[in-house]
C-alpha cells in the first residue's frame, strides 16, 4: 500500500522536527524504512499514527534515533576520509598524474619568475575575486543538480575542481608565506606547498560532488 504525499511529509517532519535528525542520508534511509513499515501495517488496518509510533519505539524513540545518527555520522566520516585518500592518490597515477605535473610546473614557473607576485595586493584581490566567482558557479551547479538531477558532466567537474583549487592554492600561499620566506625558500619547496593545497582542494571538491551525485541517484531511484 503506497503512502500519500501528506503521509510522507508527516514522516519527514517526524524525523526532522520531532526527533531532531540532521543527516540527510540517514533521513532518506529512515524515511524508506518508515514508509515500508507503515505501509505494511496500514494494509492490516492499523492507523497511520499508531503505525509510525510503533516503528518509532522500535528504534528506541528519539534517544535511539539520535544515537543512530551519531554512529552513522562517525561511520560516514571514516568512509569519506578513505574516499578522500583514494582521490588524492589518484592524482599520482595516470591519467590524473598529468594534471599534477601541469599545475606543479605552473606554480614552479611563477615561483621562479615572480617570487613576490603572490604577495601583491592586486594579485590577492584578483585571486579572491576569481575564487569567489568560481565558488559561486560551483554552488549554483550543486543547487541545480540537487533540484533537477541533470547537468552532471565529468569533464566540467574536473575543470571546475582544478580551477578552484589552483586559485585557492595561490591564495593560501599569499596568506601563509611572508615575503622573506618566499625569497629565501627554494622554488621547489614553495611549489610543493602549493601543489599540496591544490590537490587537497581538488580532492575535497570532487568528494563533495560525488556525495551530491550519489544522493541524487538515491532520490531518483
Amino acid at each position: 500500500m503506497a503512502l500519500t504525499p501528506d503521509q510522507l511529509t508527516a514522516i519527514d517532519r517526524h524525523l526532522r522536527k520531532e526527533n531532531w535528525l540532521l543527516n540527510e542520508d540517514l533521513i532518506a534511509e529512515l524515511t524508506d524504512h518508515y514508509a515500508n513499515g507503515i505501509a505494511d501495517q496500514l494494509a492490516t488496518g492499523v492507523p497511520f499514527e499508531l503505525a509510525m509510533s510503533d516503528i518509532h519505539k522500535g528504534f528506541g524513540g528519539r534517544k535511539g534515533l539520535l544515537k543512530m545518527e551519531e554512529d552513522y555520522q562517525a561511520t560516514q566520516a571514516k568512509g569519506n576520509m578513505r574516499l578522500l585518500r583514494t582521490i588524492l592518490v589518484s592524482y599520482f597515477s595516470m591519467p590524473r598524474l598529468g594534471i599534477t605535473i601541469l599545475f606543479s610546473l605552473v606554480i614552479y614557473g611563477l615561483n621562479v619568475m615572480f617570487p613576490l607576485l603572490l604577495k601583491s595586493d592586486y594579485t590577492g584581490f584578483a585571486l579572491a575575486t576569481i575564487a569567489f566567482i568560481s565558488y559561486c558557479f560551483a554552488f549554483r551547479r550543486l543547487l541545480y543538480w540537487n533540484k533537477t538531477g541533470f547537468g552532471r558532466n565529468d569533464l566540467a567537474n574536473l575543470v571546475l575542481q582544478g580551477f578552484n583549487a589552483l586559485f585557492l592554492s595561490f591564495f593560501y600561499l599569499r596568506l601563509f608565506l611572508p615575503d622573506k620566506i618566499l625569497l629565501n625558500l627554494h622554488p621547489a619547496l614553495t611549489t610543493l606547498l602549493g601543489i599540496v593545497f591544490f590537490l587537497y582542494e581538488a580532492s575535497t571538491l570532487e568528494l563533495l560532488m560525488q556525495h551530491k551525485s550519489n544522493r541524487l541517484k538515491r532520490v531518483k531511484s
